[in-house]
């Protein structure tokens, strides 16, 4: 889609790459002058530049991409009856900051969502607070892959459990969440989390940010935040989304998973023909497992 105003030229650009649509907004101003000074918000699904005469939009995550398409329908209509670049300029930063509040009204994780990746991140908090390598830290963690295990280090794993104050019991979705690796320990640890809805406080935001200054290693943060941003629809940070709920940490607790004598349905002691199950286990029977954090 093109359309010419006097303060510039605009162009919609569409491509398809396997079988996803995505657009950018490519402008060409018909004064390069006013493009001294202006700079758009920064969002880390959005790619944006302005250089010469020329300003470029596009959209890195696609899950947004009906929003996206929304903001550029807003602009191209607020952009008819523009006579100069410089109000052209205000009609797209106007569209842009009305897009950034439509993606921070729509978080993507629900309440049990923030709550177990909050208990993941603690245990990442636990790691490089008792000094672990913040690269071999966040390599280790598989929680978004949804693999067996949220963590699997050199010597051993950890699943990560996240449960309300007065529960009793945990949810296992899976048979392979209490079986050991070869030649790895298996450690448990159980966060009790009280969570205050529409609170002030973004926990989930605050975290985040905690995480990735404990890091203090380029990659390191770097694989972390790609790791976010897989997770369901992805987690991108505070400055693109806001979650209203404060977590407050009651306790954490680690277990150690003693293949023989530990509680719970593993791959071993499954009849057979029987797989893919799911199963609560009672936290009053885990007493006598309570052990050191590895």
């Amino acid at each position: 889609m093109e359309r010419a105003t006097a303060g510039g030229h605009i162009i919609i650009h569409t491509q398809t790459v396997e079988g996803i649509e995505s657009k950018t907004l490519l402008i060409r101003l018909a004064d390069a002058t006013v493009l001294g000074g202006f700079q758009l918000p920064n969002m880390r699904h959005i790619l944006h530049s302005a250089t010469g005469e020329t300003v470029i939009v596009s959209l890195l995550h696609q899950p947004l991409r009906q929003v996206f398409d929304s903001f550029l329908d807003t602009f191209t209509q607020a952009v008819q009856d523009t006579d100069t670049s410089h109000l052209l300029l205000d009609r797209l930063l106007e569209a842009f900051e009305n897009f950034k509040r439509l993606v921070q009204l729509e978080p993507v994780l629900s309440a049990d969502q923030c709550k177990g990746l909050y208990g993941e991140w603690l245990y990442i908090g636990h790691q490089l607070e008792n000094g672990a390598n913040p690269e071999t830290t966040i390599e280790s963690w598989y929680g978004p892959d949804r693999t067996a295990h949220d963590f699997v280090l050199p010597t051993h794993c950890c699943e990560v459990k996240s449960v309300a104050r007065q529960s009793s019991q945990l949810r296992f979705s899976s048979e392979n969440q209490l079986q050991a690796l070869p030649d790895r320990s298996l450690q448990l640890m159980v966060n009790r989390i009280e969570t205050l809805s529409q609170s002030d406080t973004d926990s989930m935001g605050e975290m985040y940010l905690e995480i990735i200054e404990r890091l203090n290693h380029r990659g390191a943060i770097q694989q972390f935040r790609q790791k976010c941003e897989s997770i369901g629809s992805g987690y991108y940070g505070p400055d693109s989304v806001t979650y209203s709920y404060r977590f407050h940490v009651i306790d954490s607790t680690f277990y150690t998973v003693d293949q023989e004598t530990f509680p719970g349905l593993r791959t071993g002691n499954l009849p057979p023909g029987i797989s893919h199950v799911s199963f609560r286990l009672d936290l009053s029977l885990l007493t006598e497992f309570t052990d050191d954090p590895l």
